[in-house]
C-alpha cells in the first residue's frame, strides 16, 4: 500500500518537472493582431507592451513614406514587474474612416490616420492617464487590490 502511494507520488512529481517551462510563465504571449487594409493603406500594429504603435503605409507601390503613430505608452512603477504593467493591442478596426485599437484590459482609444491625432476613450483597467502628448497617451499602471 505505502509502495504504491509513494509510486504514484514519484509520477505525480516526474509530470510536473515534465510539463512545458512556458505553462510556469507569469504571463501568456498576447495573440498577434491581424494586419488591417483599408481604402489604400496598410495599419499594422506594433509595440512591446511598454508602447502601442500603428504603421501606416499605403499599399500601392507609389512614394509614400510609411509614418508610425504611438497610440499610447506606459510610465512604469519600479515598484513592480514590468510584464505586468504592459498593455498590449487585442484588436484594429475601422468604423467611418477612424482608427479604432483596443487592447486587453477594455481601453480604447481612437486615432485619425491622416493626422495622427490619438484619442483616449475608454480608459485600460488598472491603468490611469497621466499625461497627453502630441500624438501620444502616457499611462500608469496602479495596484488594484
Amino acid at each position: 500500500m505505502a509502495e504504491s502511494k509513494l509510486r504514484t507520488l514519484f509520477l505525480v512529481i516526474l509530470c510536473v518537472a515534465l510539463l512545458p517551462l512556458d505553462v510556469w510563465a507569469k504571463r501568456a504571449a498576447p495573440q498577434p493582431v491581424k494586419t488591417l487594409l483599408w481604402s489604400v493603406y496598410k495599419i499594422q500594429p506594433s509595440g512591446d507592451g511598454s508602447s502601442a504603435k500603428i504603421t501606416v503605409s499605403k499599399i500601392c507601390k507609389c512614394y509614400f513614406k510609411p509614418k508610425t503613430i504611438t497610440i499610447y505608452e506606459i510610465n512604469y512603477l519600479k515598484s513592480l514587474e514590468t510584464d505586468v504593467q504592459n498593455l498590449h493591442i487585442t484588436k484594429l478596426e475601422i468604423d467611418n474612416g477612424v482608427l479604432w485599437v483596443k487592447t486587453e484590459k477594455d481601453g480604447i482609444f481612437s486615432c485619425n490616420i491622416t493626422t495622427g491625432k490619438v484619442k483616449l476613450v475608454k480608459l485600460p483597467q488598472g491603468y490611469e492617464q497621466i499625461k497627453t502628448g502630441k500624438a501620444s497617451i502616457v499611462l500608469k499602471f496602479y495596484r488594484t487590490h
